[in-house]
């Protein structure tokens, strides 16, 4: 099984930017709660845009330890062709030892990790597409982070937050 996307991105038309509309089933949600979420990509004109979105759920004091860099395509490639690596850090990865994947057995019933939910998911041809994840036993805050690509070059990212509490 390929953990590891690998490709080039030739991005330098604001014309493509897209908007995500992140949107949540309630309003508010209590630990251990199933949460669905439905996404929106559009073009400038409104029109949906089929995609791959990937879509995390991280705690949102994760970001206190380091800064997330997802804001504008620029500041994360430097140069026209600059290549990318798309992965999860739970899983290992086939060019380095270790990830945290397979290393340690979290006891059925106990999900307190800071990632809750790390996916790709494709939009359809109207631009939507709907996951449902399950939120760790935590009170705490949440960020939604979604980064949508294509291969005409859409791109396009957004956040939502929410918070778990009993």
């Amino acid at each position: 099984m390929n953990l590891m996307k690998y490709d080039y991105l030739d991005y330098e038309d604001t014309d493509r930017l897209v908007k995500i509309d992140l949107n949540v089933d309630k309003n508010s949600y209590k630990p251990s709660d199933e949460v669905e979420l439905k996404v929106k990509v559009t073009d400038k004109d409104g029109n949906g845009v089929e995609c791959d979105t990937l879509i995390s759920v991280v705690d949102e004091a994760i970001f206190l330890i380091q800064d997330d860099r997802n804001e504008d395509i620029k500041s994360i490639y430097n140069d026209k062709y600059f290549p990318f690596y798309q992965y999860a850090t739970y899983q290992p990865l086939p060019f380095m030892p270790g990830g945290y994947g397979n290393d340690y057995d979290v006891p059925e019933g106990l999900n307190n990790g800071d990632t809750i939910y790390f996916e790709n998911v494709k939009t359809d041809k109207n631009g939507e597409a709907t996951v449902k994840f399950k939120l760790n036993n935590l009170e705490t805050k949440f960020r939604i982070t979604a980064i949508s690509a294509n291969k005409k070059l859409y791109y396009g990212t957004n956040r939502l937050k929410f918070v778990s509490e009993k």
